[in-house]
């Protein structure tokens, strides 16, 4: 029996993974990617979790790629992913 805990915990390391996965493929030859301080909050059917993003900066320090705006949507207020739990 798998309990909510380790579901959550699996998927937070599932959508970290593809967060790096995703910088990876953005990334150009002179671009570093950090680790975001803030970690990406969701709230499900399995109850809350968060999981890390990242994001890639150039020489200059200026941001050119952030999975938390440019990957995974961004919502406000009280929208919600429409899913059957809720």
């Amino acid at each position: 029996m798998l309990t909510f805990p380790a579901m959550r915990d699996s998927v937070s390391k599932h959508l970290s993974d593809v967060s790096l996965q995703k910088a990876n493929e953005i990334q150009q030859e002179d671009y570093l990617i950090q680790v975001n301080k803030n970690q990406y909050r969701v709230d499900g059917e399995i109850g809350r979790f968060y999981f890390l993003t990242h994001s890639i900066y150039s020489k200059s320090d200026k941001c050119k790629y952030n999975t938390a705006k440019d990957f995974f949507p961004f919502k406000k207020g009280n929208e919600y992913y429409k899913t059957i739990g809720f």
